[in-house]
Parts: C-alpha cells; sequence; structure tokens
C-alpha cells in the first residue's frame, strides 16, 4: 500500500501486478508484463464481469489465501531469474 496519487507511474517501476478484480488490469496489460489475478472468492463473486472469467483468463491455478505469499516470492524468483518476462496472466 502507498500513498503515492498516481498509480500510472507505480505501473511503469512495476515488474508484475498484483490486483483482484480492479480495472488497473485494462490499463496495466497495455504495458505486456505479468499480471497476477488474486481471485480467491471468485466463486461468492456477484457482482458481474463483462466477460466470462474463467474462460477469459489463460491459466487457472489453485492456491490457498494462506499459500498466496509464498507463491508470490517463488513467482518474484522466477520473474528476477528470466532473461525474458512471460506474457501471461493467472486467478489464483
Amino acid at each position: 500500500m502507498t500513498d503515492y496519487s498516481d498509480i500510472t507511474d507505480l505501473y511503469m517501476v512495476a515488474d508484475c501486478l498484483v490486483t483482484d478484480y480492479s480495472s488497473t488490469v485494462v490499463e496495466y496489460v497495455l504495458l505486456d508484463k505479468p499480471i497476477i489475478l488474486f481471485a480467491y472468492d471468485l466463486d461468492k463473486y456477484d457482482r458481474g464481469f463483462y466477460r466470462d472469467y474463467r474462460s477469459t483468463v489463460r491459466v487457472i491455478l489453485h492456491i490457498r489465501q494462506k499459500n498466496f505469499c509464498s507463491f508470490c516470492k517463488k513467482m518474484w524468483i522466477m520473474l528476477k531469474n528470466a532473461k525474458i518476462l512471460p506474457n501471461y496472466s493467472m486467478i489464483i
């Protein structure tokens, strides 16, 4: 969390975006950087989507909320060691 006022500046310096159902994905996807969609409550989410969530996201991983931090650490190591960052999205 930050009090920084312009999120678009943060997009530029971020290696990866971790978000839930936020519209930040729409802007961040233009940067061609990895996005992790942390949708731990997808089955209970009832506000609707423009497109079918499960068929739109390419990779679906089921990770419990308590394991999310360790997953992020593993992702960071993978991204740090990669010479070319992969182009993918995940739902967790």
